[in-house]
């Protein structure tokens, strides 16, 4: 779920003991292809948005760049129902650049680079959370995500910077991968979750910078989470500290990326080295139809040396099969939105072709067999 990510964090892998390769079968899912129109009705609203996330069943919000405040759309009704203005300054500023996001029982919760903050409404601050409240987890680690566990428990997945310059070490104790905040309490707890071997490793080779930040959702007190360097999927339970790994049979791309020296950043073969293969979003959960959609891209090259960029949709089960996998055509935003069996793709803005409403990309999940 979740806004445009900077840089990529790493996932975890307790122990070797712990972890388990499952084996799949593919499936076929049927996915209906459509396209809807969000109308903005008379408000003014841009199709520029940094970052869609959905709320509830049946509707998603929207943070809008260019007007500089969120906008909730209703997917039954098409149409534009109301909006959350944003503050810059004052007590009730929000910081930005914005990392995640999620509107719930009438809150706003805002994750960024410094703050973990909660709005009312109508913008108003209720609560903000500052590295203090955090043990100091921003002085030097960065949180990529957050998912709620319960009402009252939030879930955040983190990464250690040592990870983004190459510098880990996996000695170190301080290299976790999740913690909880309680809500009821102001309470802080970080969860005993290593790192994955392929970043505490001390090869000269590995994933660094974007390439190393997890997202993750979370699903009957387990964490589904993966990494933007790989196809792979991490199954943590929250519960007893167990993991276990699935690898989709993707056959339209490869499911990683090669590893690179850790000191590429900066030089002049980083740019060749991020248009030279795969990329995976952020998952999609849908609680409705049990089922996970996930958006990738493959950088490659056309005939003239040019830089290429082909995106292709996954969908798998709830046991993490993969059911669907096909290119997407259209130019379109990550990650994407799972809600209510469809999957919505908003199209990128260089490609909208109206002013009064948002255009997205649909795919309506169908059960095998029916038309």
């Amino acid at each position: 779920m979740k806004i445009q990510k900077s840089l990529v964090i790493s996932l975890i892998i307790l122990a070797t003991t712990n972890c388990e390769k499952k084996p799949q079968q593919k499936q076929t899912a049927l996915l209906a292809k459509s396209e809807i129109v969000l109308d903005h009705l008379d408000n003014i609203f841009s199709n520029f948005s940094l970052s869609t996330k959905k709320s509830g069943k049946d509707s998603i919000i929207v943070y809008d760049a260019k007007t500089d405040r969120f906008g909730f759309f209703n997917l039954q009704e098409q149409r534009l129902t109301g909006f959350i203005p944003i503050e810059r300054e004052g007590p009730n500023f929000m910081d930005f650049p914005l990392i995640d996001f999620e509107f719930r029982n009438n809150q706003l919760f805002v994750l960024s680079d410094a703050y973990f903050s909660i709005f009312d409404s109508n913008g108003k601050l209720i609560r903000r959370y500052t590295n203090a409240d955090f043990d100091d987890l921003f002085s030097d680690q960065r949180i990529s995500d957050f998912e709620f566990l319960n009402p009252h428990q939030i879930v955040f997945i983190h990464t250690h910077m040592d990870f983004v310059y190459g510098k880990a070490n996996s000695i170190k104790e301080d290299y976790t991968l999740f913690s909880i905040l309680d809500l009821s309490n102001r309470s802080f707890e970080t969860l005993d979750f290593e790192m994955p071997e392929e970043l505490t490793n001390s090869s000269e080779e590995g994933y660094i910078q974007d390439y190393i930040f997890p997202t993750f959702e979370i699903v009957e007190k387990k964490a589904i989470y993966s990494f933007p360097f790989s196809a792979d999927i991490y199954v943590a339970d929250l519960s007893n500290q167990s993991i276990s790994i699935q690898t989709p049979e993707i056959s339209l791309i490869n499911t990683a990326r090669d590893k690179v020296n850790k000191d590429i950043f900066g030089s002049s073969d980083w740019i060749p080295y991020v248009y030279s293969s795969v990329k995976y979003s952020e998952l999609a959960y849908d609680p409705e139809s049990k089922n996970f959609a996930q958006v990738a891209n493959d950088f490659t090259r056309d005939s003239s040396g040019n830089p290429k960029n082909t995106k292709y949709l996954f969908v798998y089960d709830e046991s993490l099969n993969l059911l669907s996998e096909e290119e997407i055509e259209e130019r379109i935003m990550e990650p994407a939105i799972f809600t209510n069996h469809k999957i919505l793709l908003q199209k990128s803005m260089s490609v909208q072709t109206t002013e009064e409403g948002t255009e997205f990309i649909k795919y309506t999940i169908k059960a095998p067999g029916k038309p």
